[in-house]
């Protein structure tokens, strides 16, 4: 009887064991799951660990997943079935700040935003990528010439949308928050014009930052809809 007793108690474990192995959600903080990676299991209010904000794939293993843009499961929400992730829409993308896991039954993501790995990865195959080299480049090959810029400070043009259209803003000199000018969280493209700049995703330049060198950059990638802050590196 005892033996029976524990042989049962054993399988009752090693099939929970089982169950939260298959049961995980692993974030990365770069795209193609690079990077620094955290496994959440259960539920998570807010992200530790410089993870909230700063995921850009993830690996979704076994179950439902609920995941939110801010802390305690508010703001914009989605549900995320088992699936790799290798790179995130842009709504998901370096926002997730609060995960918890729904349960495997498909009941739980009823009335919810529901994204699949495989929709995600139609999604983007079929959109253009893009990266941060510049299209075009604007400086001279010849590093001798002297070119006399019509900017004081450099100058680099925002646009609120992709491929340079839309609202479109100057800027000629360090800006540590763009909700001065009526652009914080807009651009989604730019050219730089003269300098090397910084864009930022918090004000201050806090946050996630890139650098940008001259040329033509038809969409931000990580930045886009979230520069909120912008300085003049050199």
């Amino acid at each position: 009887m005892k033996r029976t007793i524990l042989s049962a108690a054993l399988a009752v474990l090693f099939a929970g064991t089982a169950h939260a192995a298959t049961t995980e959600f692993i974030i990365y903080k770069d795209a193609n799951f690079q990077g620094a990676s955290q496994t959440v299991k259960g539920e998570v209010n807010v992200l530790e660990g410089g993870f909230a904000s700063t995921a850009s794939s993830l690996k979704v293993l076994g179950g439902y997943w609920y995941v939110c843009n801010q802390d305690h499961f508010a703001g914009d929400c989605r549900v995320l079935e088992a699936g790799d992730y290798p790179r995130l829409p842009a709504g998901l993308d370096n926002r997730i700040v609060s995960v918890k896991f729904l349960g495997t039954d498909p009941k739980v993501a009823q009335g919810k935003t529901v994204l699949r790995a495989s929709d995600v990865a139609i999604a983007q195959a079929e959109q253009p990528r893009y990266d941060q080299r510049p299209r075009r480049d604007f400086r001279s090959a010849d590093s001798s010439h002297h070119f006399e810029s019509p900017y004081r400070e450099g100058a680099i043009e925002l646009y609120g949308r992709p491929d340079f259209r839309g609202r479109s803003v100057l800027i000629e000199r360090s800006q540590q928050d763009l909700a001065d000018i009526n652009f914080d969280g807009r651009a989604s493209s730019a050219i730089v014009r003269e300098g090397t700049w910084q864009l930022c995703t918090e004000p201050g330049f806090e946050g996630r930052c890139r650098i940008y060198r001259p040329g033509e950059y038809q969409q931000l990638a990580e930045l886009d809809d979230r520069v909120s802050s912008i300085r003049r590196m050199r």
